[in-house]
Parts: structure tokens; sequence; C-alpha cells
């Protein structure tokens, strides 16, 4: 039935707390799960916007690694 399943996340507990659920529901169905999380876009006039941009991004990406590890380890 389903293909692919996006879970956006924003950092909170209440967030991750559905990960488990999400994950048995696209184990289930066979799909693919995607975790997506979005953050704020600088203005690039601000200084060290690049840099603060970049920060937030490695921050992102480790924040969803960490969570897919916990999914891959849960099965």
């Amino acid at each position: 039935m389903y293909k692919t399943i996006l879970a956006p996340l924003d950092g909170s507990d209440l967030t991750a707390s559905i990960l488990d659920q999400v994950g048995a529901l696209a184990r289930g169905y066979g799909a693919r799960l995607i975790l997506l999380t979005v953050g704020p876009s600088l203005p690039l006039s601000w200084p060290r916007a690049r840099d603060i941009q970049l920060t937030l991004t490695f921050q992102a990406e480790a924040y969803l690694e960490q969570l897919q590890s916990t999914l891959t380890s849960d099965g």
C-alpha cells in the first residue's frame, strides 16, 4: 500500500517518540522511510551567515544520522 513514508522531525522529544511506530509501520508495509528536518534559512547579508548555516546543517545531519542508527538497530 505505502511505498514511502515521510517522517518530519523538529528535534523535540515528542517527534522522536513516534519513531518506533513509524519504523514499525514502514517495516510492515515494506516501505522506504524518509526522515526530514528543516532549519532556518539565513539572509546572506548577515555576518558569518554561511558559517552559521553550515554549522546548522552539520547539526541536523548528525541528528538524523543518530535517529537512523536507532531505527536500524531496532530492526
